[in-house]
């Protein structure tokens, strides 16, 4: 079994074409639809269709992309609940 070690240049620059396609001011972000939750963890394997689905379709405007500190190479994803 081969591993292979992200590139963290390559997964931020990934990171940023998303923030640059889904990430609306904070003035010009929708209200969110969601009533009585707080947060919640998602395991996700694509995470701008997910940030596509809980956006366009839920109404959570997503408010920061970022690298998840406790496990190098993936993302954190914070919308508005």
């Amino acid at each position: 079994m081969t591993s292979t070690t992200p590139d963290p240049a390559a997964l931020e620059a990934e990171r940023a074409r998303i923030r640059e396609a889904h990430l609306r001011p904070a003035g010009e972000r929708p209200a969110s639809t969601a009533r009585g939750l707080h947060h919640t963890a998602l395991i996700s394997s694509d995470v701008e269709r997910t940030i596509r689905f809980y956006q366009d379709v839920l109404e959570f405007p997503l408010t920061d992309l970022f690298e998840n500190r406790d496990y190098r190479g993936s993302n954190r994803v914070l919308l508005a609940w």
